[in-house]
């Protein structure tokens, strides 16, 4: 497993950090372990109306650094987006068809 964040991309904020599969997963994880109901997601680009996060690919010193000081912090945003990014996610909605 690899250790993702994802940026919600409204507040811009850290929203969530920990161990997933892949992307989707992560998006996924991020939702139900911050109190949103189970949902899928789907890739999308950047500038998609409708996104939701952006996930990274985040290393131990970021991950550290974002346990310490929190995910609201600029610091900590400012360090997850050095990161590798992944994707770019929105929800999946009834009748969209299958997560990518």
């Amino acid at each position: 497993m690899t250790t993702y964040a994802t940026i919600d991309r409204h507040s811009g904020y850290v929203w969530w950090m920990g161990q997933a599969a892949n992307a989707l997963e992560a998006a996924e994880r991020s939702t139900l372990e911050t109190g949103g109901d189970q949902c899928l997601y789907t890739t999308c680009t950047q500038d998609d109306a409708a996104a939701s996060y952006d996930v990274h690919e985040v290393d131990e010193a970021t991950s550290r650094l974002v346990d310490e000081i929190g995910g609201q912090y600029a610091p900590a945003i400012a360090a997850v987006e050095a990161c590798p990014y992944v994707a770019t996610v929105r929800k999946l909605h009834d009748g969209e068809g299958e997560a990518e």
